[in-house]
């Protein structure tokens, strides 16, 4: 961990914005190793088919929190905000927003089948054989013996790339958050002694990160919890990012489409209708 964490603050605070972009982007290309992984693991594809396209739902505490910790993790903050970071960090002519609205909708394409391919291994293996993972490498030792060695280890492979793409985005987006709230400069393009609020946030963060995994915390629970609690307030920065987005004036007279905004309110108010139904379920609980 502290190997990696040292090489992700070196490409951090001497890369540019755009060597960073271009370095995740190769990294990118490793995260198939999970497609491949899945059909190692011989799901009964039918039940798959069903499971993708059919509803369900439980009205259990413990299902409420898997689907919120679930959306909070890919529906996070950190998503929205990295795009926001990248427009300004380029500042593109008014052409180049349309290709960055392609790109971002061929991202969010490519993120959704990642992850389906990830429940796909995890469910057709562990989930069958009703085990449980602490950590990542648990999980891809535990692919092994049910799916074979090459399944196993491409899913680590899989499991590498996804700490080397959003490791950087997660520390990177929390010191521009930090920095935007101070007002002080920052940018990854900035010089390093012209922006000490913005990489010291960088080192604190990859610090912080790095201690937590060594202190024998379960990493899988911690990001469970972190799931949630990214779930519950991601509907407030949503909600605020869209009341924005859908301002003519603060857009300087190019707001948003309005069939963008009415599926961004959707999104929005189902993950606020999923986390008052969590608190509700907790409150219930302890009463």
């Amino acid at each position: 961990m502290l190997p990696l964490s040292l090489g992700l603050l070196a490409l951090l605070m001497l890369g540019s914005f755009d060597q960073v972009q271009r370095a995740l982007k190769y990294v990118l290309l490793c995260l198939l190793a999970y497609a491949v992984a899945a059909v190692l693991a011989h799901p009964n594809w039918g039940a798959v088919a069903r499971g993708s396209l059919v509803p369900h739902f439980e009205w259990t505490g413990r299902y409420t929190a898997g689907a919120l910790s679930l959306l909070g993790t890919t529906v996070t903050s950190y998503v929205y905000v990295w795009q926001t970071i990248a427009h300004a960090e380029r500042r593109p002519s008014r052409s180049r927003l349309h290709a960055g609205k392609k790109d971002a909708i061929l991202g969010s394409f490519f993120a959704v089948a990642v992850f389906w391919f990830i429940l796909i291994a995890m469910g057709a293996t562990l989930g069958v054989h009703h085990l449980q993972a602490n950590t990542a490498a648990d999980a891809a030792e535990a692919l092994r013996p049910l799916a074979g060695k090459f399944a196993g280890g491409l899913f680590a492979v899989g499991l590498l790339a996804s700490a080397l793409v959003a490791l950087p985005v997660l520390i990177a987006t929390t010191a521009y958050v930090t920095g935007a709230q101070l007002q002080r400069k920052r940018g990854l393009s900035v010089k390093v002694r012209e922006a000490p609020v913005f990489y010291g946030t960088l080192v604190s963060a990859a610090v912080l990160g790095t201690g937590l995994a060594l202190s024998g915390i379960s990493p899988i629970r911690l990001l469970f919890i972190a799931g949630i609690i990214g779930g519950i307030a991601t509907p407030i920065g949503l909600g605020l990012l869209l009341l924005v987005a859908g301002n003519h004036t603060l857009m300087r007279g190019r707001p948003v489409s309005r069939p963008l905004l009415v599926t961004g309110w959707i999104v929005t108010t189902s993950i606020a209708g999923l986390s008052v139904a969590f608190i509700a379920q907790q409150l219930t609980s302890v009463a």
